[in-house]
Protein backbone atom coordinates (compact mmCIF):
# COMPACT_ATOMS: atom_id res chain seq x y z
CA UNK A 1 0.00 0.00 0.00
CA UNK A 2 2.87 2.35 0.72
CA UNK A 3 4.46 1.85 -2.72
CA UNK A 4 1.41 2.89 -4.73
CA UNK A 5 1.43 6.58 -3.83
CA UNK A 6 5.15 6.77 -4.53
CA UNK A 7 4.72 5.30 -7.99
CA UNK A 8 1.76 7.57 -8.78
CA UNK A 9 3.57 10.62 -7.43
CA UNK A 10 6.69 9.82 -9.43
CA UNK A 11 4.69 9.33 -12.61
CA UNK A 12 2.81 12.54 -11.97
CA UNK A 13 5.98 14.55 -11.42
CA UNK A 14 7.59 12.96 -14.46
CA UNK A 15 4.61 13.67 -16.68
CA UNK A 16 4.44 17.30 -15.47
CA UNK A 17 8.12 17.84 -16.18
CA UNK A 18 7.85 16.29 -19.63
CA UNK A 19 4.80 18.43 -20.36
CA UNK A 20 6.55 21.61 -19.26
CA UNK A 21 9.64 20.78 -21.31
CA UNK A 22 7.56 20.08 -24.38
CA UNK A 23 5.54 23.28 -23.98
CA UNK A 24 8.63 25.41 -23.38
CA UNK A 25 10.41 23.77 -26.28
CA UNK A 26 7.52 24.41 -28.65
CA UNK A 27 7.19 28.02 -27.46
CA UNK A 28 10.90 28.63 -27.89
CA UNK A 29 10.89 27.15 -31.37
CA UNK A 30 7.69 28.93 -32.41
CA UNK A 31 8.90 32.49 -31.66
CA UNK A 32 9.90 34.19 -34.95
CA UNK A 33 13.22 35.97 -35.02
CA UNK A 34 13.09 39.12 -37.14
CA UNK A 35 15.94 40.23 -39.32
CA UNK A 36 17.95 43.27 -38.09
CA UNK A 37 17.15 45.14 -41.30
CA UNK A 38 13.42 44.73 -40.70
CA UNK A 39 13.79 46.23 -37.21
CA UNK A 40 16.00 49.08 -38.39
CA UNK A 41 13.72 50.07 -41.26
CA UNK A 42 10.80 51.32 -39.11
CA UNK A 43 13.24 53.26 -36.93
CA UNK A 44 14.76 54.92 -39.99
CA UNK A 45 11.37 55.87 -41.41
CA UNK A 46 10.32 57.27 -38.02
CA UNK A 47 13.43 59.43 -37.87
CA UNK A 48 12.85 60.68 -41.41
CA UNK A 49 9.25 61.62 -40.58
CA UNK A 50 10.40 63.40 -37.43
CA UNK A 51 12.97 65.44 -39.37
CA UNK A 52 10.44 66.30 -42.06
CA UNK A 53 7.94 67.42 -39.45
CA UNK A 54 10.56 69.55 -37.71
CA UNK A 55 11.56 71.17 -40.99
CA UNK A 56 7.92 71.89 -41.84
CA UNK A 57 7.22 73.56 -38.48
CA UNK A 58 10.25 75.82 -38.94
CA UNK A 59 9.49 76.57 -42.59
CA UNK A 60 5.88 77.65 -42.02
CA UNK A 61 6.72 80.95 -40.22
CA UNK A 62 9.79 81.54 -42.42
CA UNK A 63 7.77 81.24 -45.62
CA UNK A 64 4.75 83.12 -44.23
CA UNK A 65 6.78 86.11 -43.02
CA UNK A 66 9.54 86.07 -45.64
CA UNK A 67 8.32 89.19 -47.55
CA UNK A 68 8.06 91.23 -44.35
CA UNK A 69 11.25 89.82 -42.85
CA UNK A 70 13.56 90.88 -45.67
CA UNK A 71 11.82 94.09 -46.68
CA UNK A 72 13.80 97.31 -46.10
CA UNK A 73 11.77 99.06 -43.41
CA UNK A 74 11.55 99.88 -39.74
CA UNK A 75 8.64 100.44 -37.37
CA UNK A 76 7.92 103.03 -34.72
CA UNK A 77 10.56 102.34 -32.06
CA UNK A 78 13.14 100.81 -34.39
CA UNK A 79 14.57 104.17 -35.42
CA UNK A 80 14.82 105.60 -31.91
CA UNK A 81 16.25 102.38 -30.48
CA UNK A 82 18.80 102.20 -33.26
CA UNK A 83 19.99 105.76 -32.66
CA UNK A 84 20.02 105.54 -28.87
CA UNK A 85 21.83 102.19 -28.85
CA UNK A 86 24.73 103.84 -30.71
CA UNK A 87 24.66 107.45 -29.52
CA UNK A 88 23.21 107.18 -25.99
CA UNK A 89 24.42 103.80 -24.77
CA UNK A 90 22.36 102.53 -21.85
CA UNK A 91 19.33 104.74 -22.43
CA UNK A 92 17.25 101.92 -23.91
CA UNK A 93 18.04 99.68 -20.96
CA UNK A 94 17.24 102.41 -18.42
CA UNK A 95 13.94 103.19 -20.12
CA UNK A 96 12.86 99.54 -20.18
CA UNK A 97 14.03 99.08 -16.59
CA UNK A 98 11.78 101.96 -15.54
CA UNK A 99 8.90 99.83 -16.88
CA UNK A 100 10.11 96.76 -14.90
CA UNK A 101 11.72 95.12 -17.95
CA UNK A 102 15.51 95.41 -17.43
CA UNK A 103 16.36 92.13 -19.22
CA UNK A 104 14.29 93.17 -22.21
CA UNK A 105 16.11 96.50 -22.32
CA UNK A 106 19.48 94.78 -22.08
CA UNK A 107 18.60 92.49 -24.99
CA UNK A 108 17.48 95.44 -27.12
CA UNK A 109 20.61 97.39 -26.27
CA UNK A 110 22.82 94.43 -27.16
CA UNK A 111 21.11 93.65 -30.47
CA UNK A 112 20.51 97.21 -31.68
CA UNK A 113 24.04 98.09 -30.70
CA UNK A 114 25.28 95.47 -33.16
CA UNK A 115 22.92 96.70 -35.90
CA UNK A 116 24.44 99.37 -38.12
CA UNK A 117 21.45 100.31 -40.30
CA UNK A 118 17.71 99.98 -40.73
CA UNK A 119 18.27 97.42 -43.46
CA UNK A 120 20.05 95.12 -40.99
CA UNK A 121 16.93 94.99 -38.85
CA UNK A 122 15.86 92.16 -41.14
CA UNK A 123 18.14 89.80 -39.23
CA UNK A 124 16.31 90.53 -35.97
CA UNK A 125 13.04 89.74 -37.69
CA UNK A 126 14.63 86.58 -39.10
CA UNK A 127 15.60 85.47 -35.58
CA UNK A 128 12.01 86.09 -34.47
CA UNK A 129 10.69 83.87 -37.28
CA UNK A 130 13.08 81.09 -36.27
CA UNK A 131 11.97 81.37 -32.66
CA UNK A 132 8.35 81.09 -33.74
CA UNK A 133 9.26 77.87 -35.52
CA UNK A 134 10.89 76.60 -32.34
CA UNK A 135 7.73 77.48 -30.39
CA UNK A 136 5.68 75.46 -32.88
CA UNK A 137 7.98 72.46 -32.51
CA UNK A 138 7.99 72.56 -28.69
CA UNK A 139 4.21 72.97 -28.65
CA UNK A 140 3.70 70.00 -30.94
CA UNK A 141 5.95 67.68 -28.97
CA UNK A 142 4.53 68.86 -25.65
CA UNK A 143 0.94 68.31 -26.74
CA UNK A 144 1.79 64.86 -28.09
CA UNK A 145 3.43 64.01 -24.76
CA UNK A 146 0.28 64.90 -22.80
CA UNK A 147 -1.90 62.73 -25.04
CA UNK A 148 -3.18 64.92 -27.89
CA UNK A 149 -3.59 63.34 -31.31
CA UNK A 150 -1.08 63.99 -34.09
CA UNK A 151 -3.49 66.00 -36.24
CA UNK A 152 -4.78 68.20 -33.40
CA UNK A 153 -1.27 68.85 -32.09
CA UNK A 154 0.01 69.70 -35.56
CA UNK A 155 -2.83 72.12 -36.34
CA UNK A 156 -2.40 73.88 -33.00
CA UNK A 157 1.38 74.13 -33.41
CA UNK A 158 1.06 75.66 -36.88
CA UNK A 159 -1.60 78.15 -35.73
CA UNK A 160 0.61 79.28 -32.84
CA UNK A 161 3.11 80.72 -35.34
CA UNK A 162 0.41 82.39 -37.46
CA UNK A 163 -1.86 84.12 -34.93
CA UNK A 164 -1.93 87.98 -34.93
CA UNK A 165 0.40 88.26 -31.95
CA UNK A 166 2.96 86.13 -33.79
CA UNK A 167 2.60 88.38 -36.83
CA UNK A 168 3.51 91.40 -34.71
CA UNK A 169 6.52 89.59 -33.26
CA UNK A 170 7.75 88.53 -36.71
CA UNK A 171 7.20 91.94 -38.29
CA UNK A 172 8.73 94.15 -35.61
CA UNK A 173 12.43 94.00 -34.82
CA UNK A 174 11.84 94.66 -31.12
CA UNK A 175 9.62 91.55 -30.91
CA UNK A 176 12.22 88.78 -30.94
CA UNK A 177 12.77 88.88 -27.12
CA UNK A 178 9.06 88.19 -26.68
CA UNK A 179 9.38 85.09 -28.87
CA UNK A 180 12.37 83.93 -26.83
CA UNK A 181 10.43 84.45 -23.59
CA UNK A 182 7.43 82.54 -24.96
CA UNK A 183 9.70 79.66 -26.00
CA UNK A 184 11.17 79.41 -22.49
CA UNK A 185 7.73 79.64 -20.88
CA UNK A 186 6.15 76.95 -23.08
CA UNK A 187 9.16 74.68 -22.72
CA UNK A 188 9.13 75.12 -18.95
CA UNK A 189 5.41 74.41 -18.75
CA UNK A 190 5.63 71.13 -20.66
CA UNK A 191 8.72 70.10 -18.67
CA UNK A 192 6.88 70.55 -15.37
CA UNK A 193 3.73 68.94 -16.79
CA UNK A 194 5.71 65.90 -17.92
CA UNK A 195 7.49 65.60 -14.56
CA UNK A 196 4.21 65.79 -12.65
CA UNK A 197 2.57 63.23 -14.94
CA UNK A 198 5.51 60.89 -14.45
CA UNK A 199 5.24 61.31 -10.71
CA UNK A 200 1.53 60.54 -10.70
CA UNK A 201 2.07 57.35 -12.66
CA UNK A 202 5.04 56.18 -10.58
CA UNK A 203 3.71 57.02 -7.09
CA UNK A 204 4.38 59.31 -4.18
CA UNK A 205 8.10 58.59 -4.03
CA UNK A 206 8.59 59.53 -7.66
CA UNK A 207 6.55 62.71 -7.18
CA UNK A 208 8.84 63.69 -4.33
CA UNK A 209 11.94 62.94 -6.39
CA UNK A 210 10.62 64.84 -9.40
CA UNK A 211 9.79 67.83 -7.21
CA UNK A 212 13.27 67.85 -5.73
CA UNK A 213 14.75 67.64 -9.25
CA UNK A 214 12.67 70.60 -10.45
CA UNK A 215 13.65 72.82 -7.55
CA UNK A 216 17.29 71.72 -7.34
Amino acid sequence: MSSVPKTVLGETVLSDSVLNDSVLGEAAIGVPIGAPSAIAQPRTSTRVRAWLLTAMLFLVPLVAYWPATFHDYGLRDDYSNLREAHEEVGKVMRFCASHARPIYGWLLQATYGQTSSVQNLQWLRFVAALLLGAISLVSFRGLRAVGWSVNTSLVFAVLVSLVPSAQVIAGWAIGWPYAATALLAIGGFFTVEGALALGLRAGIGARWDSGRWLWA
